[in-house]
């Protein structure tokens, strides 16, 4: 049992690395790039962050005891939102941009909605979660009833959103828009791993040629627009993950041979945080490379392995640090010691 549970981190952390990759190489691409309508950026930005929510729905839990909820939320609440407010307030401080307008007008929070969004998510699903199981008098639900509650939920916060009910500035703080578009990955990632039904779904080979066909189907015929979000907006990602999944349990060995991948996975919220900083130092002119297609391919893929593994160093200075640890990134002794006063 606890082999399998190990081998499971190990394979969520492979696809994390994955995940994390993508999502520096797709902000290290965007300025140069028409990102709306770029093959490269549609690729990576149709994958990289729904997979991202559904690891995150996949390792969710809430904790036992009376004040189970509340431990979750916090524990959360200091890995998220803490960094969230830190990094987001020291970028425009660095910019000499005004951290208000940033919260109120700046819907991407300068990259940084992705923490702030998944923690909403989490807080609603731990909510959900304490609700269902109330009124269940502590029985476990079944997978009707999950399914019925959470298509129930998406299709409520569907309807915020269309209906526009939340004023424009609280909206773009909490980001919203992005919680109905993300919210259903998160709960697919909860249910696979709470069913057990990652080896039914994803370690099929026709399912993987199947989402391969429709994958390439789609992509060529109508793209993928991060500013929609109809059924393709869905049906993309959803094909993405499986195929990425079966890619990675196919070459698992190889991929984890020297740990590298695994280790970046468990460090990518980390690199998340501090490669936006590293996005700006990086000079226009080395892209050039002369005008030679070859070496341009050679170089965009070079900058993003070298921004993350200097993310990952500054990382490490941070550690040594446990105020600093703890503030920035929302680790270390300091949190042990409070989150031991939950219980």
């Amino acid at each position: 049992m606890n082999f399998e549970i190990m081998e499971r981190l190990v394979y969520v952390d492979l696809l994390k690395g994955i995940a994390i990759i993508l999502v520096v190489m797709g902000h290290m691409f965007e300025p140069y790039t028409d990102w709306l309508h770029s093959p490269i950026n549609q690729m990576i930005y149709s994958v990289h962050m729904p997979l991202f929510i559904f690891l995150s729905g996949f390792v969710f839990y809430v904790y036992n005891g009376k004040h189970g909820w509340l431990r979750t939320i916090a524990k959360r609440a200091f890995a998220l939102l803490l960094p969230f407010f830190t990094f987001s307030a020291i970028y425009c401080y660095s910019k000499g941009l005004s951290y208000t307008d940033m919260l109120l007008m700046d819907e991407m929070h300068k990259g940084y909605w992705f923490t702030l969004v998944l923690f909403e998510i989490i807080v609603i699903s731990t909510i959900v979660e304490m609700l269902v199981k109330r009124i269940r008098g502590g029985q476990k639900r079944t997978l009707f009833i999950d399914i019925f509650v959470n298509a129930f939920l998406i299709l409520f916060l569907m309807v915020i959103g269309k209906m526009e009910l939340i004023p424009t500035p609280y909206e773009t703080l909490f980001s919203t828009d992005k919680v109905c578009r993300y919210y259903m990955f998160f709960q697919m990632g909860r249910i696979v791993h709470t069913y057990q039904c990652f080896t039914c779904l994803f370690k099929k080979q026709w399912l993987y040629v199947f989402c391969l066909f429709v994958y390439y189907v789609l992509f060529v015929h109508e793209g993928y627009n991060l500013q929609s979000a109809n059924i393709v907006s869905f049906i993309l990602p959803v094909c993405g993950i499986v195929i990425l999944t079966n890619i990675v349990e196919e070459n698992q060995k190889y991929l984890n041979s020297h740990g590298l991948l695994a280790s970046l996975g468990k460090n990518s919220l980390e690199v998340y945080f501090i490669h936006f900083f590293l996005l700006e130092i990086i000079p226009h002119q080395i892209l050039d490379c002369y005008g030679i297609v070859y070496l341009q391919i050679v170089v965009l893929f070079a900058l993003p392995m070298a921004c993350i593994g200097l993310s990952l160093v500054l990382a490490k200075l941070i550690h040594h640090s446990e105020f600093l640890n703890l503030i920035l990134l929302g680790k270390g002794t300091y949190l042990k010691k409070i989150m031991s006063k939950i219980e």
